[in-house]
């Protein structure tokens, strides 16, 4: 039988001594000691995932004084009454739990604890990170404007930012699922098995890639055509196609002024 937990959490601060609160919520699962999901839709948080021996998911939540807050600020002869309001909402259905907030100017750190075998879907928009440790299980980390870390898993990971660094450390990886590291402004750093068997199709547009496997390389520009009524276009896109022991499922790696770092295990 499923059991549903719901939580709506409403926390407003009217004086700038509460502007930062913090507090903890146990979620219980509808089958402990099975495997799990925990997925995020936040606007503006920092979010850290750890795998543990617990049944029971526990989110430890800390709400962050705004920078631009100043209980003296005025408007004429008027005072702003700083006012932080704060919406949260977690919900549990059959093994996954849910966290998701629509407010994008009040500021929260999660602290999150998951049994090990565990299926991660982050998203963040304006938080600073989002950190994973200790985890069985597939992972898709989205991010904008914060980097991005995980370390000790087993499985498979995705992960996209914009502005931060993806540093990602396996294990053991799931065999024969592909996976892709997206970025913009910094590096994407994967740690490997050293057997792990792969091909890859990488590029940086604005800086290099290194790797510590011997990789059998092959590059080739992919041709792009486009046709707009009368007007045709012909271009190139250079990518780095590679294999390391043997050739396996596809590892896409994309940065456009970062460096891409292939290192053993």
């Amino acid at each position: 039988m499923k059991r549903k937990y719901f939580l709506i959490l409403a926390l407003f601060a009217v004086i700038k001594l509460y502007a930062q609160n913090s507090d903890q919520v146990t979620v219980p699962l509808s089958s402990p000691g099975k495997s799990g999901h925990l997925e995020t839709n936040l606007k503006s948080a920092s979010i850290k995932v750890t795998g543990t021996d617990r049944k029971d998911v526990l989110i430890k939540y800390t709400l962050l004084e705004n920078e631009d807050d100043d209980a003296e600020k005025t408007s004429g002869d008027l005072k702003r009454i700083p006012t932080n309001n704060f919406d949260l909402e977690i919900s549990e259905d059959d093994n996954t739990v849910s966290i998701k907030s629509e407010s994008w100017f009040q500021r929260i750190d999660l602290d999150i604890e998951v049994p090990k075998s565990f299926n991660l879907d982050l998203h963040n928009y304006t938080g600073h990170y989002i950190e994973v440790s200790n985890i069985t299980g597939d992972l898709n980390l989205e991010s904008y404007t914060g980097y991005i870390k995980a370390t000790a898993i087993n499985g498979t990971a995705n992960a996209s930012t914009y502005a931060g660094k993806i540093e990602i450390a396996f294990q053991q990886i799931t065999p024969d699922k592909p996976m892709a590291f997206s970025n913009y402004s910094g590096s994407i750093d994967l740690t490997l098995p050293a057997d792990y068997k792969a091909s890859f199709k990488m590029k940086t547009t604005f800086s290099e890639i290194f790797s510590a496997f011997d990789m059998d390389v092959v590059s080739k520009p992919s041709t792009l055509k486009k046709v707009e009524g009368n007007n045709f276009k012909l271009s190139t896109d250079e990518w780095t196609t590679g294999s390391i022991n043997g050739g396996g499922p596809e590892i896409m790696i994309k940065n456009f002024s970062g460096g891409i770092y292939l290192r053993k295990k």
